[in-house]
Parts: C-alpha cells; structure tokens; sequence
C-alpha cells in the first residue's frame, strides 16, 4: 500500500481518456477521422497480416493515400487520369460559354 503522502496520486482508469491522442476516440495525426474509424477502415480494406502495419502508417500520417483511403476516392493512376480529363472538358465549356 502507498503510503499517504500529497505527492503520491492513484488513478483507477481501464481506459483512455477520449481526448488523448492514443486512445480510440482521438486523433494522432488531426486527419479528423478518429483512431478506431482509421483502423476500422484500414481492417476491412487490407488483408489481416497488413492491418497493424498499414493502420500505423494511417493513423500517424494525414497526408497518406493507402489503397482504400475515403480521403483521395482516385487514387488509381486511371482514376487521377479520369478526374484530370473531366476537369479539362468542364474548363473548356466554360470557356466556350
């Protein structure tokens, strides 16, 4: 037993407090998808050896475009050639306008 002195505190927490960053509820890299969206997301699109690797990978960098990622729906080379052609033909009919 401690003994009972002001400098000793005793916490009795099972979890994580949701505004901490390493807890289920918030948010390593600010993205504004929680920890738990981020693994959730990253476990239903990735095969289960991957999950805790690619789920690391997200929740720590905002900027990533793992395959899956809701953040960037063209992340294919054929995708990101689609939406550059779709941009292009709506500026020139509104230049023609």
């Amino acid at each position: 037993m401690l003994p009972q002195a002001p400098l000793y505190q005793v916490f009795d927490f099972k979890a994580k407090a949701g505004n901490e960053v390493f807890s289920g509820a918030g948010d390593l890299d600010m993205d504004g998808l929680t920890n738990l969206e981020e693994y959730n997301l990253v476990k239903a699109s990735v095969p289960a050896a991957e999950v805790k690797a690619t789920f690391v990978a997200a929740a720590m960098d905002p900027y990533n475009f793992w395959q899956g990622n809701p953040g960037m729906p063209a992340a294919t080379l054929a995708g990101l050639g689609a939406l550059a052609g779709a941009v292009i033909l709506a500026a020139r009919r509104m230049l023609q306008r």
